[in-house]
């Protein structure tokens, strides 16, 4: 889930690009909940009451992206830091009040078990990634 450095393709109609954010990287299991997965595979649901509202959806639907906290319009990993690992309830409202986070960076939407779509080719499935990014403007 990581991103890497490489060079910028030359080859335009292949390629999607997309903003960096400098969030926590997430897998958002959206249907009557909300299910939040770290790239470790770790629930960190607790940790970000504020993005419950995602839910319901029907159908559900899967999210890789971010979570991020703007301030002066640009996500900020110094805002966000406090809230990684923070468990305790009473500290998770406080700063859910005071520093909300959003998720951001949802382009990759995609049914809950994508691997099992007829169709889908997995990574550097470009036509997938349109297709997905297009219901994602409709949702």
């Amino acid at each position: 889930m990581l991103a890497t450095a490489g060079t910028v393709p030359v080859d335009d109609d292949r390629w999607a690009y997309e903003v960096k954010f400098d969030g926590i990287r997430a897998l958002a299991y959206v249907d009557s909940q909300v299910r939040l997965e770290s790239r470790n595979g770790n629930d960190i649901t607790v940790a970000w009451p504020e993005l419950a509202g995602l839910a319901p959806a029907e159908p559900g639907f899967v999210v890789d992206g971010e979570i991020v906290i703007e301030q002066a319009g640009r996500s900020s990993f110094k805002a966000l830091a406090p809230r990684m690992h923070q468990r305790n309830p009473v500290a998770i409202g406080a700063l859910a009040t005071s520093t909300r986070a959003d998720p951001a960076g949802g382009p990759a939407l995609a049914d809950p078990a994508p691997a099992a779509r007829p169709g889908h080719r997995g990574a550097g499935d470009v036509e997938g990634t349109r297709a997905r990014r297009d219901r994602v403007a409709r949702v």
